[in-house]
């Protein structure tokens, strides 16, 4: 009995442990002028997707370290702005990853923030 208790104790050690590993991958959207988009969605593929806030940044959260696709969804953009890339590949090999960014052009990049 106690053997058991003791292997049921080491498989939630083990299995939490499993689980513990966690990071955020923001991405930011915005000119090159620093003008940021916010509302345009944005996803990791496989893993969930995301909202840019008003300083064109989305958050989304990588349980498992490997290779990704974030994309752009272009549909979400302003009128007057044009993505070069809608996509991008990534590789989070640790805990902190790169902040992906997308420059946007257009007509929408004209303005300089305030």
């Amino acid at each position: 009995m106690k053997l058991k208790m003791m292997m049921a104790g080491l498989l939630v050690t083990a299995l939490s442990g499993l689980s513990a590993f966690a990071c955020i991958v923001q991405i930011r959207i915005a000119c090159p002028n620093d003008t940021a988009l916010s509302g345009v969605l944005v996803s990791i593929d496989g893993v969930g997707n995301a909202y840019t806030d008003n300083l064109g940044i989305a958050s989304i959260d990588v349980q498992v370290f490997g290779p990704y696709t974030v994309r752009v969804w272009p549909g979400t953009l302003p009128a007057g702005a044009t993505l070069k890339f809608d996509t991008k590949k990534i590789d989070v090999q640790n805990d902190a990853p790169p902040v992906v960014e997308f420059e946007v052009g257009g007509t929408f990049c004209s303005t300089p923030p305030p």
